[in-house]
Parts: structure tokens; sequence; C-alpha cells
């Protein structure tokens, strides 16, 4: 009844409750009356209430969202430092050994100068100057195979890292600046004691 004579209530202990679900005709009253069982247990330990666990759970999976991107940014700057990043460019020449075309699972250009000087690896030993490089463009390569024993002047650039399908080296050789006649064989013979002299 309403008015002076309504009963009057007074709250001794309030236990905490969640909002009220409507089960509409979904006719399932079993699984919300399961869900209220276990949030009412949650709420009487002082836990959470399966609503705030599921807005943790989107929050969990917000952030692992981010660290997974970050991970792959990561390692994505990674594999274009080490493997398409250009470290340097410059140009060598030289007497033009040999380029040849060869590889198991990816066939590349590579190839060989004899740059002038000598060089020891370790005490004792000595040998000639040389250059390993690859080719990616075909022109170049193809112009290359057919001037073995000259004297060229090639422009390469040097990466970090080599990949199966661009060539066995760090150096890949773009573009060639010069082909030249190799010196005759009698200036070198001239040529050598006065090297060996000097070193």
């Amino acid at each position: 009844t309403e008015g002076k004579n309504a009963y009057q209530f007074t709250v001794v202990k309030e236990n905490a409750i969640t909002p009220i679900k409507n089960q509409a005709n979904s006719g399932t009253c079993w699984s919300f009356s399961g869900v209220s069982l276990l949030e009412s247990e949650l709420l009487r330990k002082g836990k959470n209430t399966m609503e705030d666990l599921i807005q943790k759970k989107k929050k969990s999976k917000k952030w692992l969202a981010w660290i997974i991107a970050i991970l792959i940014i990561a390692l994505g700057g990674f594999v274009y430092w080490k493997y398409y990043f250009v470290l340097g460019v410059g140009v060598k020449s030289g007497e033009l050994n040999y380029i040849v075309y060869k590889g198991v699972l990816f066939k590349t250009y590579e190839g060989k100068i004899i740059q002038s000087g000598f060089r020891a690896d370790k005490p004792g030993g000595l040998q000639s100057n040389q250059f390993d490089f690859s080719v990616v463009n075909k022109e170049v390569a193809q112009r290359l195979m057919l001037e073995s024993g000259k004297h060229v002047q090639l422009r390469y650039k040097e990466y970090n890292g080599t990949l199966p399908w661009r060539g066995f080296t760090r150096y890949i050789v773009d573009s060639i600046i010069t082909i030249e006649e190799a010196m005759p064989v009698e200036n070198e013979e001239k040529l050598a004691p006065y090297i060996l002299d000097s070193m």
C-alpha cells in the first residue's frame, strides 16, 4: 500500500547484484540462471563479474594486437635493413676473370675480377686482389660474358646480407662503366718486379 500505512524496509545488508538481463523469447532460461549463479558467486567472493571479465579480455586482446603489430613492423624493418638497404655504392676495376650462370634452386650470375696488386689473407700467404660479385641485370651479365679477359670498371651496390635469388655475394653489379683491352702480358711482366719490391 501507499501512504503512511505503507511497509517500510530497512537495509541490513546489501549484496552486490548484476544488471537485469532480458531473456525475451530466447527460451534459454537455464543459461541465464547458470550465468547468474556464476556472477553471484564471483561477487560474493569479491571478484569481477562476467561482464568485467569480458571487458578485460577485450582489453587484453587489444594489447595483444598492438604487440603483434609492433613485432611485425620490427621484423619488416630488420628484413629491409638486412637484405634491401643499400649499405654502399662504389666502383671496382680490374681484369674480368669470369662470369657464370649457376645455382641449384635459384640460378644467378656470379663473376670475379682480378685487381692490380697483391694481398695477404694470412701470414706468409700472398695472392692477387680479387673482387667477387653477382649480377641481377641479365643484359649486363650477358655482355660481361663476352668480355672475359678485358679490363672493366663496374658499378656495384653493397648490401648487409645475401638473398638466394639475388646472388651468392653481397656485392651486386648494376652497370658497366668502361670495358678496355687488358694490359699486354709483357707489360705485366715488366711491372711485376716493381710491385714485389714495393711490398
